[in-house]
C-alpha cells in the first residue's frame, strides 16, 4: 500500500521519527536495496562509491544533515554526491530499549539525479516496503563490498599487472584522522588492504 501523501508508514512500537532528548548515537543501517546501488556503484562508478562513503560518514556524525524531501518522501532526506549527479536518500527513526536511545540513519538509496530516477525508484522502494525491513550495518556493508572486491580481482582474466589498485586517497585519509593509523603505515596499502583495515577498524 502506498503511504498517503505527507504521511509516513506506520512505524513498529519500537521505531519512531520524533527525537527522543536522550538520543546520542548514530548506526547506519542499509536496506537491500541500497546494498545493491553501491554493489552497482562499486562495479560502474567507483568516484561516485567514494564520495557516497564520505557522506555516509557525515551523516553517521549528523543523521539529520542534508534536506528534507516531501510528498510521497515525506519523513525522508537527501545529500548531494559527487557533482550532484547523484543523491542518497535516508530516513531517521529512534529505536527505543528503555534506557538506551539510538539515532538509526537507514540508506535508501544511492542513485543518479537525471530525470528524478532516484526519487521514482525511492517511492517504489517505500510502496512496496514491508514493516520492519532487513538492514544491514555499516560494518557488514564494508565487508560485503571488500569481499566484493576481492572476488572480482580472483576471477579477473589472468595477464601481466601490478599487484593491486593503491588505496585512494579519502580511505586514506579516513584511515588516519578516523582510526589513529599512522600515515606513513597506510600510504603503501592496496585498496583491498585498506578496505580490510577499515572493516576492522568499525568492527571494534
Amino acid at each position: 500500500m502506498t503511504p498517503s501523501k505527507g504521511s509516513q508508514r506506520d512505524e513498529p512500537s519500537s521505531r519512531r521519527t520524533d527525537r527522543h532528548p536522550s538520543a546520542h548515537h548514530t548506526e547506519l543501517r542499509f536496506t537491500e536495496g541500497a546494498i545493491d546501488d553501491l554493489v552497482a556503484l562499486q562495479k560502474k562508478n567507483r568516484p561516485a562509491l567514494e564520495w557516497a562513503m564520505k557522506k555516509f560518514l557525515l551523516i553517521e556524525r549528523n543523521p539529520e544533515a542534508g534536506a528534507p524531501l516531501g510528498g510521497g518522501l515525506h519523513g525522508y532526506r537527501k545529500l548531494t554526491v559527487g557533482d550532484r549527479d547523484w543523491r542518497i536518500v535516508w530516513r531517521v527513526t529512534f529505536d527505543d530499549t528503555g534506557k538506551l536511545i539510538v539515532d538509526i540513519g537507514e540508506i535508501w538509496a544511492v542513485g543518479a539525479r537525471k530525470d528524478s530516477e532516484v526519487y521514482t525508484e525511492m517511492r517504489r522502494r517505500v510502496a512496496t516496503l514491508p514493516e520492519g525491513p532487513q538492514t544491514k550495518t555499516f560494518e557488514e556493508v564494508l565487508a560485503l563490498l571488500e569481499a566484493s572486491l576481492t572476488k572480482k580481482r580472483r576471477t579477473a582474466p589472468s595477464h601481466p599487472t601490478t599487484d593491486d589498485t593503491l588505496a585512494p586517497a579519502w580511505l586514506l585519509d579516513d584511515l588516519v584522522n578516523l582510526a589513529g593509523y599512522v600515515r606513513s603505515d597506510v600510504e603503501a596499502l592496496t585498496e583491498r588492504q585498506a578496505m580490510s583495515a577499515w572493516v576492522a577498524y568499525r568492527s571494534r
